[in-house]
């Protein structure tokens, strides 16, 4: 006889969505002010705090997790957002391009 299949848990849980939380409707380390990336991020905000990295010249990545946009800023990207693990949106792809000439997509 066959062996039982052996169980591989899932490599992601993600949250379920409610009233309050739309993944599709919101993107981790997303400037808060609605002037765009420029200066855009106060103290306590974002993985460097300060604001002072997010340039308008410099393209926005988007990529699917907030580790992904942690393991980027550790080497220097600082313009990177990401979606909530899901499919982006047409709403996140709006908001990622707010104040940027150019947007970088890295979904594996």
């Amino acid at each position: 006889a066959a062996a039982p299949p052996t169980f591989v848990p899932a490599k992601y849980i993600n949250s379920p969505e409610s009233e309050l939380f739309v993944k599709g409707k919101v993107l981790f380390r997303r400037p808060a002010l609605t002037d765009g990336w420029t200066d855009a991020v106060e103290a306590g905000d974002g993985v460097d705090g300060d604001g002072t990295n997010l340039q308008n010249d410099a393209p926005a990545v988007v990529v699917e997790g907030y580790f992904d946009v942690i393991a980027l800023a550790s080497i220097g990207v600082t313009d990177a957002v990401a979606t909530m693990g899901t499919a982006i949106s047409v709403e996140q792809l709006k908001m990622a391009s707010e104040g940027k000439n150019r947007l970088v997509l890295c979904m594996d």
